[in-house]
């Protein structure tokens, strides 16, 4: 009788820890949904910046203004642009060295996308083994 019940609070505690690791990876898994859709805006503005530099000073372009509309207008410096670093923050730089500070960005958030993959991964490793465990068990408690 104390067997059975030491396995049933054995098998109680291993479900409780394969829930919490599937809310993890469900939360990570937004986390990399977000990153993802932060890379997707950097690299678009990485080409709007990047196609700037071909564009003649007084050139008609669109200019987008979210993700669905765009606005006529006329380019009189494409020296410089106005970049967001953070809190509502703006400063204005030259356009290769915005271009410089996006890529840099880029580049470490593909760091911390793979590193994140990489934990995704190992949790939903540990999920599979804690699985074939619990599944085992309930066969063996039956």
């Amino acid at each position: 009788m104390e067997g059975g019940k030491m396995a049933e609070d054995k098998l109680r505690e291993l479900m409780a820890r394969y829930v919490a690791l599937e809310e993890l990876a469900r939360a990570l898994e937004e986390r990399l949904n977000f990153l993802l859709r932060i890379r997707d805006e950097l690299s678009s503005t990485l080409v709007f910046l990047n196609d700037l530099l071909k564009v003649e000073e007084g050139r008609e372009v669109l200019v987008p203004l979210g993700s669905l509309a765009y606005a006529k207008a006329k380019v009189v410096d494409t020296s410089r642009v106005i970049v967001g670093i953070g809190a509502n923050v703006f400063v204005e730089k030259g356009v290769r060295e915005a271009i410089k500070y996006f890529e840099n960005k880029r580049n470490v958030l593909d760091t911390e996308i793979s590193n994140l993959i990489n934990e995704i991964n190992r949790i939903n490793s540990q999920i599979s083994s804690l699985k074939s465990i619990i599944e085992a068990s309930k066969g063996g408690t039956s």
